[in-house]
């Protein structure tokens, strides 16, 4: 999974960089950045379509803490796609 620069970096997940106090970046990391904004932009716009179409989705605001709980997330959300 793709993150922001707050997300810490683990098995799943690819955080943005961040900008140190005293280093900037190099240009291929304000590249991957920016690449990665762009993905992150497309991401929200799809989730923002699927919650005006089908108002339920507004509803998940649940911790994922294990399988159930995503599980729960995610079959409607499959099915807000497939319709």
């Amino acid at each position: 999974m793709l993150g922001d620069s707050a997300s810490s970096t683990s098995a799943v997940m690819v955080p943005a960089f961040k900008k140190g106090h005293n280093a900037n970046l190099s240009e291929e990391q304000k590249y991957y950045n920016t690449i990665m904004a762009k993905i992150q932009i497309k991401s929200e716009h799809c989730i923002g379509l699927l919650k005006v179409w089908f108002q339920h989705l507004w509803d998940f605001q649940q911790i994922i803490r294990d399988k159930k709980d995503l599980d729960a997330i995610l079959r409607p959300t499959l099915c807000a796609c497939i319709l």
